[in-house]
């Protein structure tokens, strides 16, 4: 969907200038870990040219009148009067969209005729298509005293201009700006066609930390929402851990264990059986180098009652994923100093990449696996790395991450709070239904 300016040039290094001399402007396509072609001097056409100098590289010359021409060329450079104005098309990310000029003769100095079957090809100048990863949040609200910001990808999908972008199932609520980003499942499925700010923004409440309403945004209020002290409801100092555990191997039986350390802890991958409630409070980093699951099915004899369910609360200065982690059914919550949850481990140690060593930036082939996960998600700085998903026609809108907050989460909590405790109504009053 980007727009690609093309200017071709000329620079005639004789003593006069050039007789009419033809050229040609070649829009050339190199599959990912395909070789760019090199200059050459050739009696072939510009395009059989490059499509011979390897595997995976197309050829064609661009559509009339900016494509080819006659010309002749004073002394040192001419800009050729043309422009070639290319929408880039729906290709896979590594793709290289190139452009090259050839023209014919090349030299004076070769004879005449040798001259007039000699075309002059330049190397191509090339762009790689990259990819704008996309965040889905599913059966739940995304809120945050700061903005939300991402960035959408506009393409020509089956014949209709189709928006692909991060959305949440429900509402965003934001004290700064929304931008880029759709409320209500605005770009759900195979995106949005013909997308406008109000259709993605229905759901979006944003205030822009201004004192009077801007009509830009949609609502105006001031949110002082916290995130909750989840610690607090599991009052102790609980069980000393080590620095490498596997959740479901610090219960033998159902039942709730609240571990605690100073320090980091590495989390091992783990299935949690039926019944089994892991509270971790940890004052240092969480590292989760292996997938987290719950047993699905309660061991094939289905879930019947909210204390059968499994699950896992990490309450940590700072939570990592691993890149090999594809999946994680926990509570995320990040408190403390950092207050951080970082979806990809990049070895960085800042949080800003472009800052970083250039071999700790984010790839198209680094962090590249999907992440799901399952649970509540609160933290002051949520740091999206996965580069996965942004593919290729309907695929363009699929996810890096997914956050959803599945209704295991809430029958847990209910069931938890059923047996910590009572509900007493103490006075009712009826009135008339209200139509």
């Amino acid at each position: 969907g980007s727009t690609i300016n093309v200017v071709p040039n000329v620079s005639n290094a004789g003593p006069t200038k050039s007789k009419n001399t033809q050229w040609q402007i070649s829009e050339i396509v190199v599959q990912p870990g395909s070789t760019i072609p090199v200059a050459s001097n050739l009696p072939a056409a510009p395009c059989v040219y490059y499509i011979s100098t390897g595997p995976g590289v197309s050829c064609t010359t661009p559509l009339p009148p900016n494509s080819t021409g006659s010309s002749v060329f004073a002394v040192g450079p001419t800009i050729l009067p043309v422009k070639v104005i290319t929408v880039v098309g729906d290709y896979p990310v590594g793709t290289r969209l190139c452009y090259a000029l050839s023209v014919k003769s090349r030299a004076a100095s070769i004879p005449f005729a040798a001259a007039d079957d000699f075309w002059a090809n330049s190397t191509p100048v090339c762009t790689i298509v990259g990819k704008k990863p996309k965040v889905q949040i599913w059966a739940g609200d995304l809120s945050t005293q700061g903005l939300v910001q991402t960035i959408n990808t506009v393409k020509m999908v089956a014949g209709a201009q189709t928006t692909f972008g991060s959305w949440s199932e429900y509402g965003i609520f934001a004290n700064n700006s929304i931008s880029g980003m759709g409320a209500g499942s605005a770009f759900a499925g195979a995106g949005m066609i013909n997308a406008t700010t109000i259709k993605s923004s229905t759901l979006s409440f944003s205030n822009s930390i201004n004192p009077t309403c801007v009509t830009s945004f949609i609502g105006c209020y001031k949110m002082t929402r916290k995130i909750p002290d989840v610690a607090a409801s599991f009052p102790g100092s609980g069980t000393a851990i080590g620095p490498a555990v596997a959740p479901d191997d610090l219960l033998v039986a159902p039942g709730v264990f609240v571990g605690t350390r100073s320090g980091n802890l590495t989390l091992n991958s783990s299935n949690l059986k039926p019944g089994k409630s892991i509270i971790l409070k940890i004052t240092g980093t969480v590292t989760i180098s292996g997938n987290q699951t719950y047993n699905p099915d309660n061991n094939g004899a289905k879930y019947t009652n909210g204390s059968q369910l499994p699950q896992l609360v990490i309450i940590a200065n700072k939570i990592v994923i691993n890149d090999t982690v594809t999946n994680v059914d926990a509570w995320l919550v990040a408190t403390g100093l950092n207050s951080v949850v970082e979806t990809c481990n990049t070895g960085s140690p800042t949080y800003v990449l472009s800052s970083a060593p250039s071999d700790l930036r984010l790839t198209s082939t680094k962090c590249d696996k999907p992440l799901v996960v399952n649970g509540p998600v609160m933290a002051t700085q949520l740091w999206l790395r996965r580069t996965a998903g942004s593919g290729t026609g309907a695929a363009s809108g699929d996810p890096a991450e997914v956050f959803n907050l599945r209704a295991d989460t809430y029958l847990w909590a209910m069931a938890r709070a059923v047996s910590n405790g009572h509900i007493q109504t103490v006075h009712t009053t009826e009135l008339p239904p209200r139509f």
